[in-house]
């Protein structure tokens, strides 16, 4: 990230602070990885506005303290390791799965719905899953009329 920042008491970033560029780079690094453990993938990866605000509050405090005055805060590109990047992957890919279950089950409970609203009855067997997308529409049968 690139954060930018002025110096507002220049007496308390000498005399307070050893190494101004390697703690401050430390301080970075630390309230970054904390507050990107606070997200999912998907959200680091579209929300990068919202994790640079959340490091510029994690900043505020101890820049106060050493005489900076953080005035923003930018993320412009996040990438991962390769073995992060797979394991996000997986993790998308299980989510996305979930969702897509999830959808199914939905869709066969309003299926059903609609039809014993109408008076149909669902013709036994009836069963439903991502493997047997068939017959949804042919497992249902109106009833006879009385």
């Amino acid at each position: 990230p690139e954060v930018y920042f002025r110096i507002t008491e220049p007496a308390k970033l000498v005399y307070d602070v050893q190494d101004f560029e390697e703690s401050f780079e430390t301080l970075i690094e630390t309230n970054l990885r904390q507050e990107v453990g606070k997200y999912d993938g998907d959200t680091i990866i579209t929300s990068r506005d919202t994790l640079g605000d959340a490091l510029k509050q994690g900043l505020l405090e101890a820049a106060r303290n050493w005489g900076i005055e953080i005035r923003r805060v930018e993320i412009e590109d996040i990438s991962f390791d390769a073995e992060v990047t797979r394991s996000l992957s997986d993790a998308r890919q299980e989510e996305l799965k979930r969702r897509a279950e999830l959808v199914a089950k939905k869709a066969v409970l309003l299926h059903k719905q609609i039809l014993m609203q109408k008076n149909c009855k669902p013709k036994p067997p009836f069963c439903y899953s991502p493997e047997n997308k068939k017959g949804l529409h042919k497992a249902m049968q109106p009833l006879p009329n009385p």
